[in-house]
């Protein structure tokens, strides 16, 4: 489900991985393996699809010899360093064979969803392992049972792969990446500001074991949401862009708060946020507490071994035992509220919060969905950053994502 402030495009596409749809087949349910071991006939599909990726790797983007640096949004980063750095984890023994010679592994979860575009991103350090949940899988692809959206894949990955993770992983759905969220399935491309999608591929940059661009705040039980400017508003002065996990401008970089009612009847749904969130992510006792989650909408990321391996792999086989069941489970939604937290243990979002937030709001004063990108852009032009485009502000009118509405 999804709040869409745009009407005038009635495309609709039926497909991102994991996603509750009419027709969509969801009698498969996945047998969940209580210990370490790999079934055989997964791990011979693997080394199977594996091979074909590296056979499959194309030499224009080969980079082992050349210094990629790439200049975007006025930051310029080299990639030759960061696949130095990474150098020491990437022999440290721990790795399999199958691995071998891959600095980065993109881990993609697909439904329907034209994968095509991982071949421009490939390289002699960059290896793609696409899971589908599709009755026609793509080739080379190792199949998965339609359960879990996308957070039942990413977990499957870990906990099969717990000890031949690469040094860094990036994850994420199958629509090609591309700036703004427009709707479900391939219409969306989940990118924000000036990020692009070979940022992620880029290990340890600025020295930091992880790679977040947060788009979404969800705040709970209120059900009161925030969206970053840069993924609403395309058209915006390049100072006001940023490539990082915050926006820039602070508080300034998100909308006003937001609230739709139909969000109550999902918040009060079985398990809630609090109750999971506290059971399973941050494994403490629930406070009771305003719960604030910031997070990328989208579910793209990217982490290191290291980062990962900050939880224990039975902390992972317990979050995948809860999207083993369903095609479209609640849990799903609240995993992807909280990747973050998941793999950073001592950053807890319910201590402390990581960005700088606009004060909460009471519900009557929050932004109903209709007035949210008109107050956005109104926003924009009042303080000087949304850029005239053929002699006028423009931007896009977006469908506005909540966690668990996409």
């Amino acid at each position: 489900m999804l709040v869409n402030l745009r009407t005038s495009n009635p495309r609709e596409l039926d497909g991102t991985s994991g996603e509750s749809k009419a027709g969509r087949s969801s009698g498969e349910s996945i047998a969940f393996i209580e210990d370490t071991e790999d079934i055989e006939d997964t791990k011979d599909a693997e080394d199977a699809a594996d091979t074909e990726d590296t056979e499959d790797t194309e030499d224009t983007n080969d980079t082992e010899d050349t210094e990629d640096t790439e200049e975007t949004g006025g930051h310029r980063r080299t990639q030759s360093s960061n696949l130095m750095a990474i150098a020491a984890q990437a022999g440290d023994g721990s790795r399999s064979s199958r691995n071998a010679g891959a600095s980065v592994e993109v881990v993609v979860s697909q439904y329907k969803e034209d994968v095509s575009w991982v071949h421009e991103h490939k390289s002699s350090h960059t290896k793609f392992k696409i899971y589908s949940k599709s009755k026609h899988p793509p080739h080379g692809a190792l199949s998965l049972p339609n359960v879990g959206r996308e957070a039942h894949t990413y977990l499957y990955h870990i906990v099969n792969h717990y000890d031949d993770l690469a040094p860094w992983t990036v994850f994420t759905q199958g629509s090609r990446p591309a700036w703004g969220y427009h709707g479900p399935g391939e219409l969306s491309g989940h990118l924000t500001d000036s990020v692009r999608f070979r940022d992620y591929l880029a290990p340890f940059r600025n020295g930091q074991d992880s790679y977040f661009v947060f788009t979404c705040v969800s705040q709970f039980p209120s059900g009161h949401a925030l969206m970053r400017k840069g993924f609403l508003l395309q058209h915006l002065n390049p100072e006001a862009l940023s490539d990082e996990i915050c926006p820039s401008g602070g508080d300034k970089g998100w909308s006003s708060w937001w609230y739709d009612d139909g969000h109550l009847a999902r918040l009060a749904a079985p398990p809630n946020i609090s109750y999971f969130y506290h059971k399973y992510v941050s494994k403490d006792k629930d406070d009771g507490k305003t719960l604030t989650l910031a997070f990328p909408q989208g579910g793209r990321f990217a982490v290191s071994r290291a980062r990962i391996h900050a939880r224990p792999l039975e902390y992972y086989k317990d979050l995948l035992r809860t999207v083993s069941e369903d095609v479209n489970p609640m849990e799903g939604y609240w995993i992807e509220a909280a990747w973050y937290d998941i793999f950073h243990p001592e950053a807890l979002q319910s201590k402390r919060a990581l960005c700088a937030l606009p004060a909460p709001v009471a519900t009557s004063d929050a932004l109903r969905v209709p007035q949210l990108l008109e107050s956005v852009r109104l926003q924009a032009e009042q303080e000087g950053i949304l850029l005239p485009v053929d002699g006028s502000y423009q931007s896009e009118a977006y469908p506005v994502p909540f966690p668990y509405m996409h």
